[in-house]
């Protein structure tokens, strides 16, 4: 798939890296930062949309306070040494 060409600059040490990386996997420099852009996309628009939920969580008061939070937990510990 073509696509556009972009610049970037980048410190020559990271670059070192990357074309390191594309010589012990045999893939070239451009795939390589394309499937790094690729994973910090997906990765950014996940943890957004785990904000918004939570944030609409919170719109609708599903929430629980720090002490039944802690109550939780203690419960699991203690269940989790029988």
């Amino acid at each position: 798939m073509a696509g556009k060409v972009a610049s970037v600059r980048m410190e020559e040490k990271k670059l070192e890296r990357i074309d390191e990386l594309a010589k012990a996997t045999n893939r070239s420099r451009g795939w390589l930062i394309n499937q790094a852009v690729d994973r910090y996309l997906e990765y950014e628009e996940w943890y957004l949309k785990a904000i918004e939920a939570g944030m609409e969580d919170v719109k609708a008061g599903r929430t629980i306070s720090h002490e039944g939070l802690k109550k939780d937990w203690e419960n699991k510990l203690e269940r989790s040494m029988d």
